[in-house]
């Protein structure tokens, strides 16, 4: 039997199985009476599968006298693949439908969930479903349906052979019912939206006979569905209406016993009224607010002293003609309520502060734009401040205001067609609106975007955008730029698979405190790689593990990639390049800030990583954020942990490094992406997308924080010029010697070619040049280093890696001589460590030491003594011909090597178990390898078990902070 159960007005289905053991019982595949009876193709509150989710349904109904096992039948979305989902053949409880009964399959894609689930998923734009017998090809029964709106099933009436009709009340497991004939179609505008230079008639009509037409003029809805009311305002349409100013009409078509249509809009745009809109300040009319609401600013209208300006007067047009337009229309009290609405209240956020509205995109040349109804929030962090005028905005594109999803292609080519939501972005800090009464307000519009489209040129992921201007009911509200979000339904769109495969993390701005979360999926993944950081990579096992490998560099399918070497670095390159100080890490609030990582748990290949919101970048020709001493700590929790800070524990594997050098190689050399010419014209490129369009952003905004206006040629055009011949020029060199000073990119030349890539005809040779020393080289890709080293394959051997075992001692006595020797020595009861050695009481060296002596050494005395052993085969020892010893320190040492002095520095004189340095070593040189040329002592190696002896010392015994790890390498013939 089954029975249908009422739960706080929803839907909840049981189903009972009596005759199941009987089910099927001489029935033969052409004699199945079961039909398609009705369809839920936009679900957002009748019924849940068992997950608890709100997912899609199709009801199957069997019309028979005896039970009906659909086990082998299978059930479509596509009729060109019959078979594309079967119903289990293992489970007559759940395939089994009652004589007379119904049976609800869960269409949502999700075949390994309990219940019964088809693999696909329903279109609420409409497709088809269709139901086929066991031989994956005779068709027993299929509906065909358009536009669905949400809630609102699709079903026979009567049951099993009626003819099929909207449902406003979905019936699951149930008789259908309806208490509507139908549904009125949506009106239609002729003209329609667009730009306008005279007076206009406008009809608007609805294909559904007998309807009737209400609109609006204010942006408010001319029907309450809620209330099933007239809206206040909302006039009988009785024929053209007459437009000859800026204008947003809303129309609704309703008709007796009929359910009422979507509301269409229409946006009707005249450039001369645009321009004069509220020369004053004044409130545009007498349904927006005057003055400020809940604190929040509210500034409106064009400035005469821009548009009237002998430079601009005539170009004003131009301006506003220069971008595509996006019109937003709604309710004003949706947005400046001072309970409800978004933009008075603009610290709210989530679901409970998102409002309908109205979103259509009018192109200046009279190209096709759209039209869609769509959720609307307030976006951004430090920006939602009430003291400014101008916020950013989200849309999110839902089945509860229509169309699910935005079809059309806002990026053209660059970018997907479909979308399930996009950001309306705009110059927040340093911004005209905002603080363009600072000295320091350089709004250039192009600064955030720089990042994302260098992401774009390295070939990694990122986000695409475009410019527009935007209209809020009519009243021209500034210039803005779209932006993809990096979510799980852009990762399903651009990489594959559905958005549940994803991982989705970020830092939580505002009152999230900045703890990093996952917006999609979970933080499991994140976490394993953050482990993996926090134990360090000075061992091929881990480095390899996280890029999914065995330590031999051989794939292991037991390792999930969390790793994307190559994409982690580029977006790191990008970010000291442009000198970020907001993001990964925020240099001011000390949290993890401005990044998205997004990872595929189904099919691995390692997080990707998103530049995102980087308006503070491209300032200060100078910044370096390497090793900042925010770094350094922040990313030391979890709750913090960011991209930023697991580079700076993998540049310390020399694989990892010798990567990165690389990669700033192609991009800082030879024409590469961040050389002078190429970075300055990919700026460029956007800044010529808005030289005109500015001018209507500076009528708008330009006088928000002062009296005389922020302008195009006054203060734009500086700003741009500037970055071109101060920025641009000294950058990449800058950049450039920050890394060698951190140790990341060697001090020597690499070999250069005859020709730097490209074609080359047969025949014709490519020579190398270099400088003193073998030239190594590989014609099959694969790199002439050795996987573990920082020389050519044949050439180098690492006697001490940085991360080698060790034995530490802080003295409280004289030692015996011999602990700097080879010979019998007894330091068991020493520290075991590994790594790097010492303390921080601050922030700066966290991620360079493993071996923390802060307890045993800070205020107590300022030696440290370490003891490192290693191996010397035969074969080597004989092969030799140099040694270095790269040291990083704070601030002296003296090395030893089996009991011989080889190298010392900051120390003079006879050392004793108390010493101290005598001078300082600045924490950025002491954080980067200092090389030492011990070549003279190679004769002090011998054959098998070695010592390296360090007797290192800090200035003070109240140093804030002290460091010593070293390497030991060797080159051989």
């Amino acid at each position: 039997m089954n029975a249908l159960l009422r739960n706080g007005g929803l839907f909840m289905v049981a189903v009972c199985f009596a005759a199941a053991a009987r089910a099927n019982a001489g029935l033969t595949e052409s004699t199945v009476p079961v039909v398609i009876n009705e369809v839920l193709a936009s679900n957002s509150k009748y019924l849940t599968d068992p997950q608890g989710q709100y997912d899609d349904w199709v009801e199957l109904h069997n019309r028979g006298r005896e039970a009906i096992n659909l086990a082998g039948l299978y059930l479509t979305d596509d009729p060109a693949m019959p078979a594309k989902w079967q119903f289990p053949t293992n489970n007559p409880t759940l395939t089994t439908i009652a004589p007379q009964g119904y049976l609800i399959v869960w269409a949502d894609g999700d075949t390994v969930a309990a219940g019964l689930h088809a693999g696909f998923r329903l279109n609420s734009e409409g497709e088809t479903v269709a139901l086929y017998d066991r031989d994956g090809r005779t068709l027993l029964d299929s509906v065909t349906f358009g536009m669905q709106q949400v809630d609102v099933s699709y079903g026979r009436i009567p049951d099993a052979t009626g003819s099929w009709m909207p449902l406003t009340i979905p019936t699951p497991a149930a008789q259908n019912f309806s208490i509507y004939q139908g549904f009125a179609e949506e009106p239609r505008f002729s003209p329609e939206r667009g730009f306008y230079n005279s007076q206009i008639l406008v009809t608007i009509a609805s294909p559904t006979p007998g309807a009737t037409i209400y609109y609006t003029t204010d942006g408010t809805e001319p029907y309450n569905a809620a209330t099933m009311r007239i809206g206040l305002t909302a006039g009988v349409y009785t024929g053209p209406i007459p437009v000859g100013k800026t204008t947003c009409l809303r129309a609704v078509a309703v008709k007796a016993n009929w359910n009422t249509s979507p509301v269409a809009t229409s946006t009707y745009l005249f450039l001369a009224d645009v321009i004069t809109q509220s020369p004053q300040g004044q409130r545009p009319g007498s349904t927006w607010p005057s003055g400020s609401v809940n604190g929040q600013v509210i500034d409106y209208g064009m400035d005469p002293d821009v548009v009237n300006d002998p430079r601009y007067k005539d170009l004003m047009d131009d301006a506003l003609l220069a971008i595509p337009s996006v019109s937003i229309v709604t309710d004003l009290a949706n947005l400046f309520d001072t309970q409800k609405g978004i933009y008075a209240n603009p610290s709210g956020q989530g679901t409970a502060w998102e409002r309908p509205v109205s979103v259509e995109l009018l192109h200046p040349d009279g190209t096709e734009g759209f039209q869609i109804n769509a959720g609307l929030r307030i976006r951004g962090g430090y920006s939602r401040s009430t003291s400014n005028p101008k916020h950013a905005f989200r849309l999110f594109f839902r089945s509860k205001y229509g169309a699910p999803r935005l079809k059309y292609p806002l990026f053209d080519d660059e970018g997907a067609a479909e979308f399930d939501g996009v950001d309306l972005r705009t110059s927040q800090n340093y911004s005209w609106s905002y603080e363009g009464g600072n000295s320091n307000s350089h709004d250039t519009f192009v600064r955030e975007v720089f990042s994302r489209d260098t992401q774009r040129d390295m070939g990694q992921p990122y986000t695409r955008s475009r410019y527009y201007h935007l209209y809020i009911n009519g009243e021209y509200w500034g210039l803005y730029q779209t932006q993809e979000r990096s979510e799980a339904s852009y990762a399903a769109t651009y990489f594959g698979g559905e958005k549940e495969d994803y991982d989705v993390i970020k830092s939580r701005a505002g009152n999230g405190g900045y703890d990093i979360e996952a917006t999609d999926g979970t933080l499991d993944n994140w976490r394993l790689l953050w482990n993996a950081s926090q134990s360090g990579f000075g061992d091929n096992a881990t480095y390899h593990r996280v890029q999914g490998l065995n330590p031999d560099g051989t794939r292991n399918p037991a390792y999930p990639k969390l790793l994307d070497v190559d994409n982690l670095i580029d977006y790191m390159i990008c970010t000291y390049y442009v000198g970020d100080p907001d993001g990964p890490v925020s240099a001011w609030a000390r949290v993890a800030n401005n990044f998205y990582a997004i990872y595929n748990r189904v099919n691995p290949d390692g997080f990707k990583f998103f530049r995102h919101d980087a308006e503070h970048s491209l300032y200060d020709v100078q910044e370096s954020r390497l090793f900042a001493s925010t770094t350094m700590a922040v990313g030391a929790s979890f709750s913090q942990s960011n991209p930023m800070w697991m580079h700076t524990h993998l540049v310390l594997h020399p694989d990892y490094k010798m990567r990165f050098a690389d990669r700033v190689y192609k991009y800082f050399f030879n024409g590469g992406l961040l050389t002078q010419e190429v970075a300055t014209n990919r700026f460029m490129a956007r800044a010529s997308q808005i030289e005109t369009a500015i001018i209507a952003e500076s009528a708008r905004w330009g006088d928000s924080k002062r009296a005389k206006p922020r302008t195009r040629d006054d203060d734009w055009k500086p700003d741009i010029q500037s970055m071109v011949d101060n920025y641009f020029p000294r950058r990449t060199g800058i950049v450039l010697n920050q890394f060698k000073s951190q140790g990341w990119y060697p001090k020597i030349d690499p070999p250069s070619f005859s020709q730097q890539g490209g074609h080359l005809d047969a025949g014709n040779a490519v020579s190398l040049h270099g400088g003193a020393g073998t030239l190594w080289y590989t014609l099959d890709g694969s790199d002439p280093r050795l996987p573990g080293s920082t020389a050519a394959a044949s050439d180098e051997v690492r006697l001490v890696l940085e991360s080698a075992a060790k034995r530490v001692l802080i003295p409280m006595a004289a030692v015996d001589d011999a602990w700097k020797g080879s010979g019998a020595f007894d330091d068991s009861t020493w520290i075991s460590g590994l790594g790097g050695v010492g303390f921080e009481r601050s922030t700066g060296y966290e991620t360079l030491f493993r071996t923390d002596v802060q307890s045993q050494m800070y205020a107590r005395n300022a030696s440290c003594y370490l003891r490192i052993p290693f191996d010397v085969a035969a074969t080597d020892l004989a092969e030799l011909t140099s040694l270095t010893l790269n040291v990083r320190y704070d601030d002296g040492f003296i090395a030893y090597l089996n009991g011989a002095e080889i190298a010392r520095k900051n120390f003079t004189g006879n050392p004793t178990w108390n010493s101290a340095a005598n001078t300082q070593n600045p924490d950025d040189a002491a954080a980067a390898f200092e090389p030492f040329d011990v070549t003279a002592h190679l004769g002090k190696l011998q054959q098998g078990r070695n010592i390296l002896a360090i007797h290192a010392m800090n200035q003070s015994t109240t140093s804030s902070d002290f460091l010593i790890s070293v390497e030991l390498v060797s080159a051989k013939t």
